[in-house]
């Protein structure tokens, strides 16, 4: 009985010892304003664009740990499925060709579906240009070959290619008769409305998303006059010269850069090499 007041004591001192280390655990929760972590976080959270939720996987890519062959066949038979589907709807309602396209695959397989991120569809359509053949068909090919390998790059293609395959086949049975059709060329006067609308779209989307600086400016402004130029006075010149220039200068810039680099960071790392290395206690300790 008489020890009792004593530990009663220890205990209050104990507990106000702990209480700034409980205040100050609080504080790191809450922290300042008040506010606690996950709903700073979700704060955080809401702020967050459509962009950078293009970057997160998408479910249909992730492979699933201890997966076994017969899942892994169902899993990549379902991706192959929407991959086909996908380009069905891809090259049944697009018009004006793969620059009208661009548009509508970024919306479906960046923004939508998340199975590529920003940069790697830059990556694609820039591949698919400098490449021989229909734009349309190379991002295809190249998309298709990144999500399942040779088989999703031939279900790619052949979906892109059926709904143009299919309606220009059944035109031509009665060509003169749908041209001649008063609604369908009104139709066409409104498509290329569309058409000039989406390519607009794509060329501004993708200079809002790409890294700029000064080397990109002089390129991109003495390209876009010299292309409107040769429209307004009826210049014959093909863009492939535009695209050889391109790589050239990009080449070219590339080298100049690197050369520029090592002069600068040439006499610093010969400084380096040769000051002798500071021996450590544990080499010393090696060689006793």
């Amino acid at each position: 009985m008489d020890n009792q007041p004593g530990k009663n004591s220890e205990t209050m001192e104990n507990a106000d010892a702990n209480k700034p280390e409980e205040i100050a655990a609080q504080s790191a929760v809450t922290g300042s304003d008040g506010l606690t972590q996950p709903e700073k976080a979700s704060d955080k959270g809401a702020s967050v664009s459509a962009d950078e939720d293009a970057e997160e996987m998408s479910e249909d890519l992730i492979v699933p740990e201890g997966e076994t062959k017969k899942e892994r066949f169902c899993r990549r038979c379902k991706l192959l499925l929407k991959l086909f589907l996908c380009y069905i709807k891809i090259g049944l309602f697009t018009f004006g060709g793969g620059y009208a396209m661009i548009a509508l695959i970024e919306n479906e397989y960046v923004r939508k579906r998340r199975w590529i991120t920003n940069e790697e569809f830059y990556e694609i359509i820039a591949i698919a240009e400098s490449t021989p053949g229909p734009i349309a068909i190379n991002s295809a090919t190249f998309i298709g070959y990144k999500l399942v390998g040779f088989w999703g790059a031939l279900v790619a293609v052949v979906a892109v290619c059926i709904p143009s395959v299919a309606i220009i086949y059944i035109i031509s049975l009665f060509y003169d008769e749908f041209m001649a059709f008063t609604p369908v060329q009104y139709a066409f006067e409104g498509i290329k409305v569309g058409i000039a609308i989406l390519i607009i779209s794509a060329g501004v989307g993708m200079m809002k998303k790409k890294r700029k600086d000064v080397f990109d400016w002089c390129v991109f402004l003495p390209a876009f006059l010299l292309v409107t130029l040769f429209d307004i006075f009826n210049i014959d010149f093909s863009s492939i010269y535009l695209i050889l220039i391109g790589i050239a200068t990009g080449i070219i810039y590339k080298i100049v850069v690197d050369l520029i680099n090592k002069k600068k960071d040439g006499p610093a790392a010969e400084v380096s090499a040769a000051l002798p290395t500071p021996k450590s206690d544990e080499d010393e300790e090696d060689k006793q």
